[in-house]
C-alpha cells in the first residue's frame, strides 16, 4: 500500500501524525540509496569475478572434465555388470541359499541349546555329585603321586609301617 509506505497510514490503517510522514522525495532519496548501494555491491562482485576469472574458469572446466570421467566410469562400471550379469546373479543365489542354510543351521542349534539347558536343569545334582566325586579321586591321585615320589618301594612292598625308614 503506497500510503503505508509513504507514512500516511501505519500497518493498521491508521493514520499517522503529520510530522511523521515520509514524502516522495524522501521515499525516492531511500530508494536511490539502496540502488547505489546495490551498483556498488554489484560492482564489487564484477572485480571478485574479474580477478578469479582464471580460476573460476579452471574450476568449470576440472569439473566438466570430472562429469565426463563419472560418466565414462558410469559406462564402464555398466558395461562390467552387463558382461557379468550371469556370475553376478548366480553369486546372489548361492549367497541367499548360504544364508537359508545357515538361518536353518541356527534354528537346529537354538534347538539343541534348548535340550541341553533342559539336561542340564534336570540333571544338575548329578552333575554336583560327579563334580564332587572327580574332586575326590583327583585329591586321592594327588596323594598316590605324592607317597610314589616320597615311597617308591611302596609299589613293591606295600607301605611301610610307621616309624621303620
Amino acid at each position: 500500500d503506497l500510503r503505508v509506505t509513504l507514512g500516511v497510514v501505519d500497518e493498521q490503517g491508521q493514520p499517522v501524525p503529520a510530522d511523521e510522514r515520509r514524502t516522495l522525495g524522501d521515499v525516492m532519496t531511500k530508494l536511490d540509496g539502496a540502488l547505489g548501494d546495490g551498483r556498488l555491491l554489484l560492482d564489487d562482485v564484477r572485480d571478485v569475478l574479474e580477478e578469479n576469472r582464471k580460476e573460476i574458469q579452471e574450476l568449470i572446466a576440472s569439473a566438466k572434465e570430472l562429469s565426463t570421467s563419472a560418466d565414462q566410469f558410469v559406462g564402464n562400471l555398466d558395461d562390467v555388470v552387463t558382461d557379468n550379469r550371469e556370475n553376478i546373479d548366480a553369486t546372489l543365489t548361492t549367497t541367499r541359499e548360504a544364508v537359508a542354510k545357515v538361518n536353518d543351521m541356527m534354528t537346529d542349534v537354538k534347538a539343541l541349546v534348548a535340550v541341553l539347558q533342559s539336561t542340564l536343569e534336570r540333571n544338575g545334582p548329578a552333575f554336583d555329585d560327579t563334580i564332587a566325586t572327580l574332586n575326590g579321586t583327583l585329591r586321592n591321585l594327588e596323594e598316590l603321586t605324592r607317597t610314589l615320589a616320597d615311597q617308591p618301594q611302596s609299589i613293591i612292598r606295600g607301605r611301610e609301617p610307621v616309624g621303620r625308614q
